[in-house]
């Protein structure tokens, strides 16, 4: 570290040869920075000063070295360290939304109280926050992490805490939430859509729109407004939470065999459209700017897919368009091939699966997605969401969000108030 400077030297600190950066790294992988009450404590001191053994250094140093090992590759456990912690400032600008974040942030650190992964939490709120979650004990799990839903929804006019219920893996929490409630004291190895990846998907004209809902039952169930956009009729494999590189592969062309028979594409029509719209699925819309030329970026997608496979698995059969994608030459040198696939597609395939509409869309959403589950984006959501049928009323479980291609910014809306008889807006009671 150069102290007289304040400052880390970033080529020093990620090497891992030295004393200092393992040191750095078995410190970082501690459990200490698991728990969630540090994360508090760390955030409300004014000084803050970090001793370990017969050093100390003030926690910026910390946090700063922190960041330099976080990447895509960098080791889960250090991800837990100062850099996991949510800056104060950030979440004074997101305001009302300041506690959905906050507890997005903190999911994974431990309490061994469940109410503490909100009461533990407040003190990094507004007082007006803290006044609507008075701390007290003898409340149920399933009433807190209600109260959680009731007030972010009626607060910020979103339903987009409903989209941290995550039911996939499979998971059964013990405290009887309904399905729209999210389990904060379930640490999921995966994540819904979220704000990074920019969707408005009821977004009109005049911006987001407001969630249409209502609590009763004694908020056991959660009624919704949404429009329909269409129901699943075939899924993909799943995509599992520990993943190499041949699980992505795989579940690739598995995928792709899915959307050529569902959609009856011949073999060799590369051009038709479905192609590109399975490529910016993949990455889940999130295409690099110098690819934004669909066409650009669909070579490029099966190239890296087809080449990769044939070096990982080259006994895999594969049908011969793959095959002259992967002897394309000139889009991607081949020692950039590994990274490329993980950058762009890796942790946006994981725990996730493909599925093709009734009406002939694509689109990746939960691996607990099934065939029947109908798609529905309500108003005051950032995507389009999962409902399964339950029993014959108008009842559904939630099942987790879903990106389906040319509806993620608005586009259902724009169509229903286009009066199309397909969008039709309807309500939906959530179990």
């Amino acid at each position: 570290m150069d102290r007289t400077s304040g400052s880390v030297r970033r080529e020093y600190i990620r090497s891992t040869r030295n004393a200092d950066s393992l040191a750095l790294l078995n410190l970082f992988k501690r459990g200490y920075w698991k728990r969630l009450w540090v994360v508090q404590e760390v955030l409300l001191a004014r000084n803050k000063t970090v001793y370990c053994g017969h050093s100390h250094h003030p926690w910026e140093i910390y946090q700063t070295a922190a960041d330099i090992f976080w990447d895509k590759d960098s080791d889960p456990h250090i991800r837990q360290g100062p850099s996991s912690f949510p800056d104060r400032n950030a979440l004074r600008q997101l305001g009302d939304e300041s506690l959905l974040e906050v507890l997005r942030v903190c999911r994974k650190k431990l309490s061994e109280n469940p109410r503490d992964k909100v009461f533990g939490i407040l003190g990094l709120l507004s007082e007006e926050t803290q006044r609507d979650f008075p701390v007290d004990y003898s409340q149920s799990v399933k009433a807190v992490y209600t109260d959680v839903v009731d007030h972010l929804v009626s607060t910020t006019d979103s339903l987009d805490v409903i989209r941290e219920a995550i039911h996939f893996p499979l998971h059964v929490n013990s405290t009887d939430l309904p399905s729209w409630c999210p389990d904060w004291s379930h640490i999921p190895e995966v994540s819904g859509l979220g704000r990074t990846f920019g969707f408005a998907a009821s977004r009109n004209a005049s911006g987001p729109t407001k969630a249409r809902y209502w609590f009763y039952d004694e908020r056991r169930k959660l009624e919704i407004s949404a429009i329909r956009i269409d129901s699943v009729k075939a899924t993909g494999v799943t995509v599992g939470t520990f993943c190499a590189a041949q699980d992505y592969l795989t579940a690739f062309l598995q995928w792709r065999a899915v959307l050529l028979h569902e959609l009856n594409i011949d073999d060799g029509n590369e051009s038709h459209p479905m192609h590109k719209a399975f490529c910016r699925t993949l990455c889940l819309g999130q295409v690099p700017p110098e690819w934004s030329q669909p066409e650009a970026w669909r070579d490029l997608c099966y190239h890296v897919f087809a080449a990769l496979t044939r070096e990982r698995m080259p006994r895999m059969p594969m049908s011969e368009d793959l095959k002259r994608c992967a002897d394309a030459t000139g889009l991607l040198e081949p020692r950039l091939r590994r990274k490329f696939l993980q950058d762009h597609f890796g942790n946006r395939m994981m725990g996730r699966s493909l599925c093709i509409t009734e009406g002939g869309l694509v689109g990746m959403g939960s691996g607990y997605m099934t065939a029947n589950d109908v798609i529905v984006v309500p108003f005051g959501c950032s995507t389009p969401i999962l409902l399964r049928p339950e029993g014959r009323g108008n009842e559904y479980r939630y099942v987790g969000d879903v990106y389906i291609d040319g509806y993620m910014h608005g586009e259902a809306v724009v169509q229903m108030e286009a009066k199309d008889a397909k969008r039709v807006v309807s309500k939906y009671v959530l179990c």
